[in-house]
């Protein structure tokens, strides 16, 4: 029941103010509303953990929406210097064979074979052979660099979604179980392990086991690190 004469409004007084406010449309329907909201009662933001890594944040579209991923910043640095040495390697081979292209004979008789005696003769198509040779491993050279993301901003965008990936994935693959593979049959033989053919050369299966194909292993393998340390939930 409602005081009379006193100075605070009754309940009735409340509910009817409440009534007439839901009836015209306007202000606050519930007590709650009518009261403001103190600094205390609004939810905290508490700060992120630290840790010894440094992240970042690295913003994704994907169908039409945008995901945040958190990157490890020491992830980016090991694909930078991974994508570095293949690069390295293989802007090196391309080197030996623009050399070998221009009609320079230096290191042939590493090569021993058919290649050696193609190279000594520069006949057109060797050289045209050899230029092709020497264009595919300059790409090889600087597909690392680019999938990592060296020179993004001046690049397409196609060159590092996940096609362009793809084929990055296939060729360090080929060069890494080339050169191995090579590699190892070329060092089992010079330990006596496996017999090398009778009319062998043996100097330059020794630059092969050492130096050439060791080398296509390891420009496969560094091109494999970059790529798996540079993946991301939208580029694999």
């Amino acid at each position: 029941m409602a005081r009379v004469g006193g100075s605070e409004p009754s309940l009735v007084d409340a509910e009817g103010k409440r009534a007439l406010r839901r009836h015209v449309g306007g202000g606050p329907t519930t007590e709650r509303d009518e009261r403001p909201t103190h600094p205390a009662e609004l939810p905290q933001l508490h700060p992120m953990p630290t840790c010894d890594m440094p992240f970042r944040l690295l913003r994704v579209p994907s169908a039409g929406l945008v995901h945040t991923w958190v990157v490890n910043d020491e992830s980016e640095r090991g694909a930078a210097v991974a994508a570095s040495i293949a690069a390295g390697l293989g802007a090196a081979s391309a080197a030996v064979s623009a050399h070998w292209a221009l009609g320079g004979t230096a290191l042939l008789d590493t090569i021993g074979g058919e290649i050696e005696r193609w190279g000594r003769e520069r006949s057109a198509g060797v050289v045209v052979a050899l230029w092709l040779i020497v264009v595919l491993k300059l790409v090889g050279a600087a597909a690392p660099l680019v999938l990592v993301g060296v020179g993004a901003t001046r690049l397409p965008a196609w060159t590092r979604d996940r096609r362009a990936r793809l084929v990055g994935w296939i060729a360090a693959i080929g060069l890494t179980l080339y050169g191995g593979v090579l590699s190892v049959a070329g060092l089992l033989v010079e330990v006596g392990a496996l017999d090398a053919a009778d009319d062998a050369d043996e100097h330059a299966l020794a630059w092969h086991a050492y130096l050439w194909d060791p080398w296509f292993a390891l420009w496969g393998a560094a091109f494999a690190v970059s790529l798996w340390r540079s993946r991301t939930p939208a580029s694999e």
